[in-house]
């Protein structure tokens, strides 16, 4: 701590009055120094930018603080054999620092009589003085390197609160380096977490469409060959009786409805248009399934590319399947808009109907299983889902996601 100021014992002495404020002025304006150091230093690390820029900014501060000539910024553990250069400042002249060099990657072995004449700064070669070395650590005290600053010549040594400002930097230039850290760390487990979720997305699309084979080899062929048999069946030995022919009748109609039904589950489980021609043409093809079933039904498309990536069109189209689904089961009749649009950097989705509506509250709180599904489905990707209804005033729902121009 500084030595509070006395006044002089004199007041009618104004040599010893004035030598006094001028202390006074110089220890304000130190103090006034630190303090800007701390500041404009925090300032710095707080911009945009990567973590070179950062570094090297905070770098800029402490030299103009302490008036040396060059600094670095190490980063790394005690022991290693090279340190990362997170920045550098007058960097060639740090290369003949006796305790830095075998640090860098670029610096050679000295040799002992070397080191000791660089440190009597004997002759025109003579070695920098390293005059700061300042670790830089975590708040559980985990070292992430040094802060070094050096000069050209020896310099008086820095007053004991000027030290304590450069360690306040230091812990500073700590922090930012191990949010730099933290959130390449995270970064890396988003990017994992989105493999992850391609990889499932894609394992549960390959079981469906493996499914749908195998209903379509197996259930669908046996209904259908068995519709066919009983058609044939019919017409060669049509029952005389009225009951009977109305009982046979049921039977070819329930037949049929049989073969219908395995070719729709078929189609839900994974329509061939989809993998064959795409998304837009997919959700044509559902709006026209529900316009052939009574409801008056509008498709707009506007994609900026062909065809959007797998994953997109896979999550897309089973939105909108569960979307015209509910709108089936719940709309009563009304009106159905599907739009599919795209721009820079995203791809929405939006189905719009005016039917009965309902309160988006109550099915969260009664955990509407297909509403879960269609967030879950964007939130894996990196979307929203906003679903907007009103009893009586029809619902609009709108998928976002996040898209990477082609």
């Amino acid at each position: 701590m500084p030595t509070p100021f006395t006044p002089p014992s004199d007041p009618l002495d104004p040599g010893a009055s004035a030598h006094a404020w001028r202390n006074l002025y110089r220890a304000a304006e130190a103090r006034a120094a630190r303090l800007r150091l701390l500041v404009e230093a925090g300032h710095a690390l707080g911009l945009p930018g990567d973590l070179p820029q950062l570094l090297g900014r905070a770098l800029d501060h402490a030299l103009a603080f302490s008036a040396l000539d060059g600094g670095l910024v190490l980063l790394g553990t005690p022991g290693a054999r090279e340190w990362q250069v997170g920045a550098t400042r007058n960097a060639s002249l740090a290369v003949s620092l006796p305790v830095l060099a075998p640090l860098l990657p670029a610096a050679q072995p000295l040799q002992s009589q070397d080191v000791l004449a660089g440190m009597l700064g004997d002759g025109p070669g003579a070695m920098l003085p390293v005059l700061l070395q300042l670790p830089l650590t975590t708040a559980e005290s985990v070292p992430l390197g040094q802060l070094v600053l050096f000069s050209r010549t020896p310099r008086h040594r820095l007053e004991t609160e000027d030290m304590a400002a450069l360690r306040l930097l230091a812990d500073s230039i700590a922090a930012t380096v191990q949010r730099d850290r933290l959130l390449e760390r995270l970064a890396e487990r988003e990017r994992q977490l989105a493999q992850l979720v391609e990889q499932l997305i894609d394992a549960q699309e390959a079981e469906r469409r493996r499914v749908a084979h195998d209903l379509h080899d197996g259930l669908a062929q046996v209904a259908a060959a068995a519709h066919q048999r009983l058609q044939a069946f019919a017409e060669r030995h049509a029952p005389r009786d009225k009951d009977a022919r109305g009982a046979l009748e049921i039977t070819l109609g329930l037949t049929q409805r049989a073969v219908q039904e395995a070719r729709s589950l078929i189609s839900g489980l994974r329509p061939t248009v989809l993998d064959d021609f795409g998304l837009a043409h997919a959700l044509r093809g559902e709006a026209e399934q529900l316009f052939s079933e009574g409801w008056p039904v509008s498709f707009e498309e506007r994609l900026t590319q062909p065809r959007l990536p797998p994953v997109l069109e896979t999550a897309l189209f089973r939105i909108a399947q569960e979307a015209l689904s509910n709108v089936r089961k719940h709309a009563g009749p009304c009106q159905v808009a599907v739009s599919l649009a795209s721009v820079p950097g995203s791809v929405h989705l939006v189905i719009m109907d005016n039917g009965i509506g309902f309160d988006p509250q109550a099915a969260r709180a009664h955990s509407c299983v297909g509403l879960s599904a269609m967030q879950e489905r964007c939130a894996l990707l990196g979307g929203a889902l906003t679903l907007e209804s009103q009893p009586g005033r029809g619902t609009r729902l709108s998928a976002s996601l996040p898209l990477k121009e082609q």
